[in-house]
């Protein structure tokens, strides 16, 4: 396991969890009175889905494997097989 790369992943990581409220709020400057806590909440919904998406399936695609040199192959889902340990 490289460290270097870890520390990329784990500092984008961070990066996208300060934006979302940024993102959220923006979006809720955007529309209407009533409806600002609703457009809110959605982002924060939709990013919970995100982060489900990528356990379930993403990692799989994204490190496993690889067909064609384009995308990876599903071998398990929702982390299957995944090792903290090396």
């Amino acid at each position: 396991m490289n460290t270097v790369d870890t520390a990329f992943v784990i500092l984008a990581s961070v990066l996208v969890w300060f934006m979302t409220p940024g993102l959220a709020f923006f979006y809720g400057g955007m529309v209407s009175k009533g409806n600002v806590v609703n457009t809110m909440l959605s982002v924060f919904y939709i990013t919970g889905i995100a982060i489900l998406l990528w356990v379930g399936g993403g990692y799989e695609l994204a490190f496993n494997g690889n067909v064609l040199g384009i995308i990876g192959r599903i071998h398990g889902l929702f982390l299957s097989g995944v090792h903290l340990t090396t």
